[in-house]
């Protein structure tokens, strides 16, 4: 069996096809921009606590893009790591099981 999605148009039930292909980059992108800001939040607050030993410094993450990789169907980004020295670096890395 396979459903079909329907949209509700003023009153009268449309097939959702016709549409499709006009409605899936904006879902997409909607739903990039939500994974982006989620994962923001969670590497931020992960590595919140963390300090340099040496320089007493906190770090700073920042996903710079999130693509959503259609063959794949995995979402796939850039980030940055801000950080005083290039061991404190490697050590937030690490902490989030970034390579």
């Amino acid at each position: 069996m396979q459903i079909e999605p329907i949209f509700v148009m003023q009153g009268q039930e449309v097939h959702a096809h016709p549409y499709a292909n006009t409605l899936e980059p904006e879902v997409i992108e909607a739903v990039a921009a939500g994974v982006q800001a989620d994962y923001q939040a969670l590497a931020q607050e992960k590595i919140a606590p963390l300090r340099c030993p040496e320089h007493h410094q906190a770090a700073t993450f920042t996903v710079l893009n999130i693509l959503y990789v259609e063959d794949e169907e995995v979402f796939e980004g850039d980030y940055d790591i801000d950080t005083c020295c290039p061991e404190f670096q490697k050590m937030v890395a690490e902490q989030l099981h970034i390579q």
